[in-house]
């Protein structure tokens, strides 16, 4: 269902965040916080992670691809 819902609001941080809390649930730890992380740096601009930004996207993005070498 939170898959479905992210297709349909693909903008949608609260979707994004009750998926991550599921898929933390389900055992899937690294998607959870790559997508906690993916809706984090989205509003850098109003928090101080501006500068780390594009870090935490990398990482968020080496979580979701499953750790590649």
């Amino acid at each position: 269902m939170l898959d479905r819902a992210r297709r349909e609001f693909p903008d949608s941080d609260s979707v994004r965040v009750f998926r991550a809390l599921t898929l933390n649930d389900a055992r899937q730890p690294d998607e959870a916080v790559a997508e906690l992380l993916t809706v984090v740096t989205g509003h850098a601009e109003v928090t101080d992670l501006g500068r780390w930004t594009v870090g935490l996207r990398g990482l968020a993005q080496w979580l979701a691809d499953g750790r590649p070498e």
